[in-house]
């Protein structure tokens, strides 16, 4: 009998630790729930019950630290990260990172933030989330310079991640890297043509188009191998043309002044000319311009600007469906989204 009671004590303290882990492993399930429904305050609550099973659980410890930032609690999601960071668990290692490098970025501690992802790239590898926070950290520090050049990593890492490219066209437009910067509009566009910052992405774009590529005051950084006057003289002459003076010249505007530059671009392509813009970006439209699906995509990428956009959009499901069909099997992993919101 003392025997048997001895096995079955055995058998409870083994089964123990695996019923512990079932119920941490619940709770946190419960957070994320909470979490992703808005409720961040029933999340942090669920966490601290995992940590109060498991006070040494990295994932308790990094969804705290994920929810505190969306709560804008930069000093929590640093303390939270840190101690994810601190314990080199593999599986959230980036992720951690991530969180933390925000978090400075959040506290304005830009310089903490980039000197911390630059560590994290030389420890964890290339991860296009590590690449585009230092972009952010470099831009919201004044350095688009340095910007660009994390955020093209990034782009390269993950080309279909509509973020990169929407910072990534301000940060060009900073340098007065206004071609360059349009077709970025367009990539941000193509992926994410119904964001809430849409109109206003679309509004910036049309501010190169009709004023700063054909001013007199501006003076945009030079492209090798493109003749920015010839771009400047052609879009003049579509803006004499079409004068954008309603609704419906100035969709017809931006669909003839887009096409003049993609059939510069083309003209001007060579193998010599190296870069993310003309290895990417300009392939990538100078093809859509060839696809026949054009005005296509020039009615999806102008839909939040246009109500006249957003209505053949949606009354001309066919051509969406083939234009999203030819571009993902052209770009890959390229996403565009299929359906008019």
């Amino acid at each position: 009998m003392k025997n048997f009671i001895y096995c079955i004590t055995l058998f409870l303290l083994s089964f123990l630790p695996l019923q512990a882990q079932e119920n941490i492993d619940t709770v946190i399930r419960a957070g994320v729930y909470l979490h992703d429904k808005g409720d961040y305050k029933g999340a942090i609550e669920q966490y601290e019950k995992a940590l109060a099973i498991n006070p040494l659980s990295e994932r308790a410890m990094y969804e705290m630290s994920l929810t505190y930032l969306e709560m804008g609690d930069f000093a929590n999601a640093l303390k939270y990260s840190t101690k994810v960071i601190n314990s080199n668990y593999k599986p959230l290692l980036v992720d951690a990172y991530n969180v933390k490098g925000s978090a400075l970025a959040g506290l304005q501690k830009y310089s903490d933030a980039i000197t911390l992802l630059k560590d994290a790239l030389k420890k964890c590898g290339d991860d296009y989330l590590l690449h585009y926070n230092l972009g952010l950290s470099y831009f919201k520090n004044h350095d688009s310079a340095n910007a660009i050049i994390y955020l093209e990593n990034s782009i390269d890492e993950k080309v279909n991640y509509s973020e990169s490219y929407f910072l990534y066209a301000y940060a060009l437009s900073d340098q007065n890297r206004w071609i360059e910067a349009l077709l970025a509009f367009d990539s941000f566009l193509l992926l994410d043509p119904d964001d809430e910052r849409s109109k206003d992405v679309f509004g910036d774009m049309m501010d190169i188009l009709q004023n700063k590529l054909v001013s007199t005051d501006e003076k945009p950084a030079p492209v090798k191998n493109l003749d920015l006057a010839k771009i400047k003289n052609t879009l003049l002459t579509v803006k004499n043309t079409i004068p954008v003076d309603s609704k419906d010249n100035s969709y017809i505007y931006f669909q003839e002044a887009t096409k003049s530059i993609l059939a510069e671009l083309k003209l001007v392509q060579k193998e010599e000319n190296r870069g993310m813009f003309w290895d990417y970006f300009v392939p990538t439209f100078t093809d859509i311009l060839d696809s026949g699906y054009f005005n296509t995509f020039c009615r999806y990428i102008s839909a939040a600007a246009y109500p006249e956009s957003l209505a053949w959009w949606k009354a001309n499901q066919k051509q969406v469906d083939e234009f999203t069909d030819w571009f993902e099997s052209t770009n890959g992993n390229s996403e565009v989204q299929e359906d008019a919101e």
